[in-house]
């Protein structure tokens, strides 16, 4: 990795926070009841979908530059 490259990922990591959004945990791994497997579900669309948006958004990702 360049140096620049990573002074630019540890600026990107210092600006960022944790999630503080409402979360659903299993207390069994592998032992989900099926009133909670809907609620994960949700939250993993959710997570993905914010990381998507903020790939596109923040990082440019995804776009297509002609010219």
């Amino acid at each position: 990795m360049k140096a620049a490259d990573l002074a630019r990922f540890i600026v990107l990591a210092k600006q960022g926070h944790p999630y503080e959004g409402p979360m659903v945990i299993e207390d069994v791994p592998g032992k989900t009841p099926p009133p909670i497997a809907a609620a994960l579900q949700y939250q993993q669309r959710d997570h993905m979908e914010r990381g998507v948006e903020y790939a596109r958004k923040v990082l440019g990702l995804g776009v297509r530059r002609i010219g």
